[in-house]
């Protein structure tokens, strides 16, 4: 295994309004183990809700080579270091990717998707598209990829900010891949509808 595999940096953005959902994430993911790990706090202060430009702040703080970026209301499961391990051996050479992002209820966030004529919709684990496109609440990669693409730090939030990141990333050759042995719960109010996802 890369030796980088070892070696994380979390980004974390949060826009302070839920300090206790902060915490429990913090918490899990303390509890991984991780060998190698920091953890970085990038606080919605001076960037007036722009998520790319929040994002961009973070990873540029990284000092270590493999990235892991998410909102402030995830929780990592007990599989999701171990997930890593896994799916890093099988896929030595995985660059970006997301893992399996399950709502409160147990069903899918939108861990899986594709992007098209303004609309997301899940797909099936193991399946790929030319649509694929990845959510903004959690994306994995390395510092090669950030010093090739960013996101567009004018966008804030329900402006498509992670379809122009996914978009940027595939424009860049990069193949966007899914882990499906690590597990995140979005700690926030939905449920998956058939092939969607809605607030409830």
């Amino acid at each position: 295994m890369n030796e980088y595999a070892e070696q994380y940096s979390f980004i974390i953005i949060t826009d302070n309004k839920e300090p206790a959902k902060l915490q429990r994430l913090i918490n899990s993911i303390e509890a991984q183990n991780f060998p190698t790990v920091e953890i970085i706090v990038v606080r919605d202060e001076k960037h007036e809700g722009k998520l790319g430009a929040l994002r961009n702040a973070g990873c540029e703080q990284a000092q270590y080579y493999r990235m892991i970026v998410m909102d402030d209301d995830m929780i990592l499961h007990r599989d999701f270091y171990p997930g890593l391990q896994k799916f890093y051996s099988q896929n030595m050479g995985a660059r970006v990717f997301s893992c399996r992002i399950l709502n409160p209820d147990n069903t899918r966030y939108w861990d899986w998707k594709a992007y098209a004529d303004g609309k997301n919709w899940l797909l099936d684990y193991g399946e790929t598209s030319d649509e694929v496109s990845m959510t903004g609440g959690l994306c994995i990669f390395d510092k090669g990829v950030f010093k090739d693409v960013q996101w567009d730090g004018t966008r804030g939030f329900n402006q498509e900010e992670d379809v122009d990141f996914s978009n940027r990333l595939k424009s860049h050759g990069y193949q966007i891949m899914f882990n499906p042995w690590s597990t995140i719960t979005h700690d926030a109010n939905y449920t998956q509808v058939g092939i969607g996802v809605i607030k409830t």
